[in-house]
């Protein structure tokens, strides 16, 4: 073979390893970005669970604080008919 074949050869051989590194840093990098998503998505998933759970909880406190109202009133209303009755 020519000199030259054989520069050409060298040359390919020295290009291939840069290329494979370009190649793996390109893949890392696309590796690293679908992680990013991933994360996000997560990250939203998890801000909407809580989210859920934290209405649930207000929903539940509210309903509490309802029901200990309704409980108040309904005493309150009670002690209004007994002072009545007593009265007549």
């Amino acid at each position: 073979r020519s000199e030259s074949s054989r520069a050409n050869e060298n040359e390919v051989q020295r290009a291939n390893p840069l290329l494979y590194e370009r190649e793996r840093s390109e893949s890392s990098r696309a590796n690293e970005g679908e992680a990013q998503r991933a994360n996000r998505l997560l990250y939203k998933r998890e801000r909407s669970e809580s989210s859920r759970a934290n209405e649930d909880e207000a929903q539940s406190a509210n309903r509490l604080l309802y029901k200990r109202e309704r409980s108040e009133s309904s005493r309150a209303n009670e002690n209004d008919a007994q002072s009545a009755n007593r009265l007549l």
